[in-house]
């Protein structure tokens, strides 16, 4: 069997879907040694890539350039000359956006309907760009032999967004997993609840700020106590709260500090409006850090019974999940002890073996 992978998302920086495709791909080239991965990608990637590195690794990985972009009209336009060139017995598109001229023994990958659900959170042209990538989801719904979603939240929005009534056993769910890189852990006097993620509207950044300050008012014994936000500022994003010492805004994290900065906090706070997955839950679970969660989407999905689980527009229960687990030493550790457990159902083999399966079928229906 050979398998296309469109992996035309990758990008030299640390992006979610790009961490995601190597980490699949990876896995399903040890899994499975008879198939032919040839994985699509762009030419200004550096020389020193990941991707580069697995191809002369894996002898059943073939990388092929082609200067087309992840998504946007331009992208379905060059599909157009570039498909007739390639062979392949199943395509997998691995970043959400199936080409409108790719249908033939296809498979997607649904990573989140945000901009669907929250245009506004487009920035600029919202609206216009909304109604474009409805049409590229329609299309994958309509035209897609297999659509995998990262969550049964994602799966269910998808369903309810295009008002799917037929052909629902094409859409499954395959978890993903950590990307986490365990280092040696730098010990630290700071006290401090952590944010880690791009600063993004829908992440609910104010409102984890205002459920801190409102943490600090409350709990007598907070003293020292910060917060951390963690991750790069996304141009949709805004916030005037920069004159707080005890809020401080650290930026990008690289991977070898990113282990201990989740193992040194108090507990990680994903309070997000909207996730797909809400991969830094597993990361902090598997940090041994508790977590406190948003009951939207997926991240109550993903923590299970393992975190705190507030309503993101509440600060008063933010306030409240974050003052019980800093005076209460036993609450924190069960969590920890949970989200261990947690952390341990989700893992690349499994998600690679899920993925393999559902090209496996479709080929079979050749």
């Amino acid at each position: 069997m050979i398998v296309l992978l469109d992996a035309f998302a990758i990008k030299n920086k640390k992006t979610g879907v790009s961490q995601y495709s190597i980490e699949l791909i990876k896995n399903m080239a040890l899994l499975s040694k008879k198939t032919t991965f040839r994985v699509a990608i762009r030419p200004d990637l550096d020389e020193n890539h990941l991707i580069y590195k697995m191809g002369k690794e894996f002898s059943n990985i073939r990388i092929l350039k082609a200067n087309i972009p992840a998504i946007g009209p331009l992208r379905d336009l060059k599909y157009l000359f570039f498909k007739n060139k390639l062979e392949y017995d199943i395509y997998h598109c691995l970043s959400s956006n199936l080409p409108l001229t790719m249908s033939k023994n296809s498979v997607v990958t649904i990573h989140d309907l945000k901009y669907l659900l929250f245009p506004e959170y487009l920035g600029k042209f919202g609206i216009l760009k909304s109604i474009y990538l409805n049409a590229v989801f329609r299309h994958a719904v309509k035209k897609a032999d297999g659509i995998i979603t990262v969550s049964n939240s994602t799966r269910d929005d998808l369903i309810k967004i295009f008002a799917i009534k037929h052909g629902l056993e094409r859409i499954k769910t395959v978890y993903e997993a950590s990307f986490l890189k365990k280092g040696n852990e730098k010990k630290t006097a700071d006290k401090y609840f952590l944010y880690i993620g791009e600063l993004r509207p829908h992440k609910n950044i104010g409102g984890l700020i205002e459920g801190f300050k409102l943490f600090k008012k409350n709990c007598r014994t907070s003293g020292d106590v910060k917060l951390k936000i963690a991750g790069k500022t996304h141009k949709t994003f805004y916030t005037n709260i920069r004159n707080r010492s005890d809020i401080e805004f650290i930026g990008y994290v690289d991977d070898k500090d990113l282990y201990s900065l989740y193992k040194n906090s108090i507990a990680l706070c994903l309070i997000s409006n909207y996730e797909g997955f809400g991969l830094p839950i597993l990361e902090a679970m598997e940090s041994k850090t508790a977590v406190i969660t948003s009951n939207r989407s997926s991240t109550g999905e993903i923590a299970g019974d393992a975190a705190l689980t507030v309503f993101p527009e509440n600060m008063k229960e933010i306030a409240k999940a974050m003052e019980s687990l800093f005076l209460d030493k036993k609450l924190r550790n069960d969590l920890i002890k949970k989200g261990t457990e947690r952390a341990g159902l989700f893992s690349w083999e499994k998600a690679a073996e899920e993925t393999l399966s559902i090209y496996t079928e479709i080929y079979n229906r050749k």
